[in-house]
């Protein structure tokens, strides 16, 4: 478990912990690029031995093409809804991340196999797909608060490492009144 310690705004930030990022992150790399696709396949396999491999070649084919058919049409429409959001001077998240979330249900529908199907037709169902958008806003935006905390290099509630900020008021002067060196002149400024 990383070491966390807390801040003025009550959120905890966690120092990065060298196991994660030498031995978790290469772990889960690989489960997810060459474990998970090799179970889909032998999923897949499973299915063609007990039915007819007919079958499981006709879902391979349809769900690329339903995969194929969505990654075309959502990219276009979901861009252009988060053009028009833009225009309007709005924040498009729930646009933004619902076509990134058909994308990826188009991608996998096109990927060989079971359990990457039944992922991309789960993310399709309309409540799954606003409950994976509420999960990844928060945690986008937890991510945001924890990177500006870490930054500071300070506490917020006391004064700023420099003292009290003095906003202090600028006079002009005259061009006379200024020697060649930039100085006031007569003021020994």
């Amino acid at each position: 478990m990383p070491k966390s310690f807390q801040i003025t705004s009550n959120y905890p930030i966690y120092a990065p912990d060298p196991f994660f990022f030498r031995v978790w992150m290469p772990a889960r790399l690989l489960l997810i690029f060459v474990l998970l696709p090799f179970v889909d396949l032998a999923s897949l396999a499973w299915l063609s031995w007990q039915t007819h491999w007919v079958i499981g070649m006709g879902m391979v084919l349809v769900a690329g093409m339903a995969g194929g058919y969505l990654v075309r049409w959502a990219g276009p429409r979901r861009i252009r809804a988060t053009g028009e959001r833009l225009a309007q001077g709005e924040a498009p998240p729930d646009e933004l991340l619902d076509g990134v979330s058909i994308f990826l249900a188009g991608v996998l529908l096109i990927s060989p196999g079971i359990l990457s199907d039944a992922a991309a037709l789960a993310i399709l169902f309309p409540p799954i797909r606003r409950f994976l958008r509420a999960r990844v806003s928060r945690s986008i935006r937890e991510r945001i608060i924890r990177s500006v905390a870490a930054m500071a290099p300070w506490d917020h509630d006391h004064e700023f490492p420099g003292g009290a900020i003095v906003d202090a008021a600028s006079r002009s002067q005259g061009v006379e009144e200024i020697d060649q060196w930039g100085r006031g002149a007569g003021r020994g400024i």
